[in-house]
């Protein structure tokens, strides 16, 4: 761009710098904005007079004549939260709905653009002007890649449970061949959900799911979305959603879903525990709500034909929100329950490949005396039992060091049942 044509831009951002500050403080004038929290505690304390809801925001207006006012957004249940708190109230103030004098199109055109364009040209030019790539963005999400053409992670790797990898077989060949089902009319599953008790294979199954499909996943934790800082989980949810469908067909996995928790006992909990409620708690629910709101608009904003399926998992089904498991939404679930006798000598036999054994070794007296143990403990014993040889100076691991190791585990995991 030549010296004239930066000239013209820089007086045209000016011009439009203006105009924005201009209609900002038009709409903002004589009112400060604050927060939901804010309002829940001073209708608490009864300093609230009036509250005029407006399309867009909320003004309110205290017993002393101050003003404020709440912008509203979509994504989120603020305007809920709020009359659902003032209906408990013995007190309450008056509210009346009603249109703002400004709600025409400058207000809600222009001045959203002016916004935007502001917001993009800003970022575009502190881009260019920043060599370093190395801080991650707030709002990016930081689920991990696999490519799917090299797996760590294979089916030969979870032992037993031949309906479930049958079951998560049939989802990988709806990403491999989706017109062999589309064509009979079939409308291809969005979501699946392995749920079970903690240490059961879950995590291992979805790596082994991804190993073996061919195509690329995507794979995080549901507590990545939870941060301190207000609305970076719908955000997370956004840019992963995003990167999905610039790489599909692949498949998102996102473990631990109940960590989000189910937005009706979110808001109950307001109601019933105000009182003790913090700032920070009322915060940290209300952006929990909108992470799960956004994570329902994007698995409602995708096609059946864009070949993307979210995996879940979870060890508290309960505690998962339940407009979550609507079929559409998650169309499939897979219990994965603790491992059989036959399940867990299959199991020990895989954790004990490449260590040396002496000749007693036995998978299935072993087996026996496991039950009740999950896969991660079957690991765990087998870890401790060659640190057992080696602390007794052996070469390899004899058959009483297996039974060393899981007895203590099972006391171990008995008291922590106590607990």
């Amino acid at each position: 761009m030549n010296r004239r044509g930066q000239s013209i831009l820089v007086y045209l951002l000016l011009i439009i710098a203006i105009v924005s500050m201009i209609v900002l403080v038009v709409r903002s004038k004589n009112s400060t904005e604050i927060s939901v929290d804010q309002l829940l505690i001073e209708l608490k304390e009864g300093n609230v007079e009036n509250l005029v809801f407006l399309s867009k925001q909320i003004d309110v207006v205290f017993n002393d004549g101050a003003k404020a006012h709440i912008n509203l957004r979509d994504t989120n249940n603020s305007a809920t939260i709020i009359l659902q708190y003032i209906s408990t109230l013995t007190s309450p103030p008056k509210i009346t709905f009603s249109t703002p004098w400004y709600a025409g199109f400058l207000s809600y055109l222009i001045a959203p653009m002016v916004t935007v364009l502001l917001l993009f040209v800003g970022l575009y030019v502190w881009a260019g002007r920043s060599n370093s790539q190395s801080e991650i963005p707030y709002g990016k999400s930081r689920a991990r890649m696999i490519s799917g053409d090299h797996p760590t992670v294979t089916f030969y790797d979870f032992a037993g449970l031949p309906e479930v990898k049958e079951a998560v077989a049939e989802v990988i060949e709806f990403l491999r061949e989706p017109q062999k089902f589309i064509q009979l009319g079939a409308r291809l599953p969005k979501g699946l959900l392995l749920y079970g008790p903690s240490g059961c294979g879950k995590s291992l199954l979805v790596k082994a799911m991804a190993g073996e499909s061919g195509v690329p996943s995507f794979i995080t934790n549901a507590a990545e979305f939870i941060e301190a800082k207000h609305g970076i989980g719908a955000s997370r949810i956004r840019d992963l959603s995003g990167q999905a469908k610039r790489h599909s067909p692949c498949i998102v996995i996102i473990e631990d879903i109940d960590a989000l928790g189910s937005r009706e006992r979110m808001v109950q909990e307001v109601h019933l525990n105000f009182n003790n409620n913090t700032k920070d708690d009322v915060l940290n629910q209300s952006d929990r709500i909108q992470t799960i709101d956004q994570l329902l608009e994007e698995l409602d904003g995708f096609d059946t034909d864009t070949n993307i399926i979210f995996v879940m998992t979870t060890n508290k089904i309960d505690l998962v929100d339940q407009s979550l498991l609507r079929p559409g939404r998650i169309d499939r679930y897979i219990k994965i329950d603790l491992p059989n006798k036959k399940i867990r000598e299959a199991m020990l036999k895989i954790h004990v490949k490449g260590k040396p054994l002496q000749p007693d070794f036995d998978a299935e007296i072993l087996a026996s005396k496991t039950e009740g143990f999950t896969g991660a403990a079957i690991e765990s014993g087998v870890n401790e039992a060659a640190i057992i040889a080696a602390r007794n100076n052996r070469k390899s691991i004899a058959m009483e060091d297996f039974e060393e190791s899981f007895e203590q585990l099972k006391i171990k995991l008995v008291q922590l049942n106590e607990i």
